[in-house]
C-alpha cells in the first residue's frame, strides 16, 4: 500500500504541532471560553447598574478573561500531555511496572494487567476499528504472533450482538499508516479505535493499547499487559482486553451482559509454535491469490501437524481450500479434503465461528443451498460480527431465489469491511438484482477501485451501465474484463462477458460487431469443449444473445440443454437481463428453465 510519508522540514513540525492542539481540544477550549466570557460581559452590563457596582466592572471582567486565557489552556495542554505520555507508557511499555516477581526481558517484574489513563465509559459507543499491532520487537517471529493475537481479539469482540467491529482486511489497510488516528476512524467510521503495540522476547510478551474515542478525538484510556508467552496467555489477554473494550463503549446497564459474550479465553492449542504457524496461515488467507490461499494452506496443516487438536488449524485448512475454489484457483492434488477438515474442527469445537463459516462456504460450493444456510446460521449465532458469514448469506440468498433477503446481510458485511473487493462486489450483485441499479454502479466502481484486476468487477460495472443504457461506458467496462478472466475459467466466464458484449451492440444498433461476437463466443465454447470438456453456462451465454437477436424458440432450446446451473449464470437467468427474459416468466418452456435452477440449488420453489 502507497503511502503519503512526512518531509522533513518546518512545515511537517507545524502540522504535527497543529495536529496535537487540535487532539488536546484547545480549539473547542478556546472557543467555549471565548464564548462564556462575552456571555458574562453583556449580563455584567446589564446588572452592573443595579447592584451598585463600579460602571468600569464589565471592562475589568475581560481584563481578567484575557489574563486567565493563557493559564487555562496551559492546563489543559498539561492535562492532554499527561494522558498522551500514559498511553505511550502502555503503547510501547516504557512505564514503570508495579512490583512482581521473577526477571523480565523489558527490565522490570511482569505485572498484572492494569489500567492507565481510565475514564467514564464511553455510552453508546456501536463501532470500533482494532487496528494492526505494531510489532515493537521487529522480527517475523514476533509479528506471526502479533498477527494471531490480533485475530483472537477480533474474533472475541465480533461475538458482541450489536456490535460492529471492523475486519482484519479492511483495517489491515492501515497497517503502518501515517495518518491520524482520528483519519482512520472516519474513513472506517466507527466511534472508536484501538491501537498499540506488541513485544515478545525470552518467553514473555507485553501488549500495550490504547483506546481512542473518534468523536471527541480524545484517548478515553490505555492498558498493558505484561505476562508469560503462551498460547493461553495470549488468548486470556484478548479475551481481558475484548471484556475492558466492551465495558467501557456500553451503556452500564448493558456492559454486563455484553462482556459476557466474550467467551474466548480458553486457548485452542498448548503449541506455540503450532499457534505462530496458524497465525501466518491466517496473514496469507488475507491475500486471497492463488499463491498466497495456497501458503495459508500449507501453514494451516503444518499447524495441524504440530498440534492435531488444534480446531482452527482444521477450519483454517477448509477456508483455505474454499476460497481457492471460489476463486477458480487450482487446488493441488495432495491437498486435503475440505470438508473433512471443516467437520474435524467442528468435532473438536463444535462452536467455532470460523468452521461454520467455511462449512457454509464449501455448501455453497456444493450448491446444497438448505446445508449452506444451516452453517450460515450457526455461524450468525456463533459470531454475529463475523463478515464473511454475512457475505455468504447474501450470496445464498441471490442464489436461491430470494434477492430482496440478500440486501441487509450484503449492507452488514459492507459495514464490517467496507475495503474489501468481493463485499462491494456482492451488494453490486444484490442491488441490480432487485433494480437498484445507480447504487449498484457506485459499489461496482468501487470494486474495481480497490481491486483493477479482479475480472467480476469490470463485468458487473459494464452489466450495470448496460442497465442504464450507458452503452459506451458498459462496452469499456466489459472489454477490460475480458482479458482478466484466467484461461483455466473462472467468474465472470469468457462467454458470460461475450454475451452482454454482444447484448451492448445489440442494444446499440452494431448487428456487425454483435454477429463478430456471437462467432467468437461460439468458436471459443468449442475450443473449451475440446479441450477442458465444456462449460454448460456457455449454453446459456449462446442462447441469451440468440434471444437478444428476436430467436425465441432456438434460445429456450439452449437453455435447456444446461444440465447444471452454476453461481453467475444463475444470477444472470434470475436477475441480470429483464429486458431480455423478462417477457419470457409466462412461458412454460422457461418457467421450466427455472425450475432446473431451483433443482441444481437444491431449493423448492415456492
Amino acid at each position: 500500500m502507497s503511502e503519503e510519508r512526512p518531509q522533513a522540514g518546518a512545515m511537517p513540525q507545524a502540522s504535527a504541532f497543529l495536529a496535537q492542539v487540535k487532539r488536546a481540544g484547545i480549539p473547542r477550549i478556546a472557543l467555549l471560553y471565548g464564548a462564556t466570557t462575552v456571555g458574562v460581559v453583556i449580563v455584567a452590563r446589564l446588572v452592573v447598574p443595579f447592584i451598585g457596582l463600579p460602571p468600569a466592572t464589565p471592562i475589568y471582567l475581560v481584563g481578567l478573561a484575557v489574563f486567565a486565557f493563557p493559564v487555562v489552556l496551559a492546563l489543559v495542554w498539561i492535562n492532554h500531555s499527561n494522558l498522551e505520555e500514559r498511553a505511550a507508557e502502555a503503547r510501547e511499555g516504557i512505564a514503570t511496572p508495579s512490583p512482581a516477581p521473577g526477571p523480565s526481558p523489558y527490565g522490570s517484574g511482569i505485572p498484572p494487567a492494569h489500567s492507565r489513563a481510565s475514564t467514564e465509559p464511553v455510552a453508546e459507543s456501536r463501532s470500533i476499528a482494532v487496528l494492526p499491532l505494531q510489532n515493537a520487537s521487529g522480527t517475523e517471529e514476533v509479528a506471526a504472533l502479533a498477527s494471531g493475537f490480533h485475530e483472537e481479539l477480533l474474533a472475541s469482540l465480533a461475538r458482541i450482538p450489536g456490535l460492529s467491529v471492523i475486519s482484519r482486511q479492511s483495517v489491515g489497510f492501515y497497517r503502518d499508516t501515517v495518518k491520524p488516528t482520528a483519519d482512520v476512524a472516519a474513513e472506517l467510521d466507527v466511534d472508536t479505535v484501538l491501537e498499540g503495540s506488541f513485544q515478545a522476547a525470552e518467553g514473555q510478551v507485553r501488549v500495550g493499547v490504547q483506546l481512542l474515542d473518534a468523536e471527541s478525538d480524545v484517548y478515553r484510556w490505555a492498558e498493558r499487559y505484561d505476562r508469560v508467552l503462551s498460547p493461553e496467555t495470549l488468548a486470556e489477554i484478548a479475551a481481558e482486553l475484548a471484556r475492558r473494550i466492551v465495558t467501557s463503549m456500553r451503556p452500564t446497564q448493558e456492559s454486563d451482559r455484553a462482556a459476557g459474550r466474550v467467551t474466548g479465553s480458553r486457548a485452542r492449542t498448548a503449541s506455540l509454535e503450532a499457534y505462530r504457524s496458524w497465525s501466518i496461515g491466517r496473514r496469507w488467507l488475507g491475500d486471497r491469490t492463488g499463491d498466497g490461499l495456497l501458503r495459508a494452506l500449507g501453514a494451516f496443516e503444518e499447524a495441524a501437524r504440530l498440534d492435531p487438536g488444534f480446531s482452527l488449524a482444521w477450519s483454517g485448512q477448509a477456508e483455505a481450500l474454499g476460497l481457492l475454489r471460489w476463486n477458480h484457483h487450482p487446488v493441488p492434488g495432495s491437498a486435503p479434503d475440505a470438508m473433512q477438515a471443516a467437520h474435524r474442527a467442528l468435532e473438536l469445537d463444535n462452536g467455532l465461528a470460523q468452521a461454520h463459516t467455511a462449512l457454509a462456504l464449501l455448501h455453497l460450493l456444493s450448491q446444497e443451498a438448505p446445508f449452506a444456510r444451516e452453517a450460515v446460521d450457526r455461524a450468525m449465532h456463533a459470531c454475529p460480527g463475523m463478515a464473511d458469514v454475512h457475505m455468504w448469506d447474501a450470496w445464498l440468498n441471490l442464489f436461491a431465489g430470494t434477492p430482496e433477503a440478500s440486501l441487509d446481510p450484503a449492507r452488514l458485511a459492507l459495514r464490517l469491511n467496507p475495503r474489501a473487493p468481493m463485499v462491494h462486489v456482492v451488494l453490486a450483485e444484490a442491488l441490480l438484482a432487485t433494480g437498484q441499479s445507480r447504487e449498484a454502479r457506485l459499489h461496482a466502481r468501487k470494486a474495481v477501485e480497490l481491486d483493477p484486476g479482479l475480472p467480476l468487477a469490470h463485468y458487473l460495472d459494464g452489466l450495470v451501465a448496460y442497465h442504464l443504457n450507458e452503452l459506451d461506458e458498459a462496452r469499456e467496462a466489459l472489454e477490460r474484463a475480458l482479458p482478466l478472466v484466467p484461461p483455466w475459467g473462472g467468474v465472470p466466464r469468457v462467454s458470460g462477458v461475450r454475451a452482454a458484449l454482444g447484448l451492448v451492440h445489440v442494444a446499440s444498433g452494431n448487428r456487425v460487431e454483435a454477429a463478430g461476437e456471437l462467432r467468437a463466443l461460439g468458436q471459443e465454447a468449442g475450443a473449451r469443449r475440446n479441450n477442458i470438456g465444456g462449460d454448460p453456462a456457455d449454453l446459456f451465454s449462446i442462447g441469451l444473445f440468440h434471444l437478444s437477436m428476436g430467436d425465441t424458440d432456438l434460445a429456450l432450446d439452449l437453455f435447456r440443454q444446461v444440465e447444471h446451473w452454476g453461481r453467475l449464470v444463475t444470477e444472470e437467468v434470475r436477475y441480470f437481463y429483464p429486458e431480455v427474459l423478462g417477457p419470457l416468466r409466462q412461458d412454460e418452456r422457461f418457467q421450466a428453465v427455472l425450475a432446473a435452477v431451483d433443482r441444481s440449488w437444491n431449493v423448492t420453489a415456492e
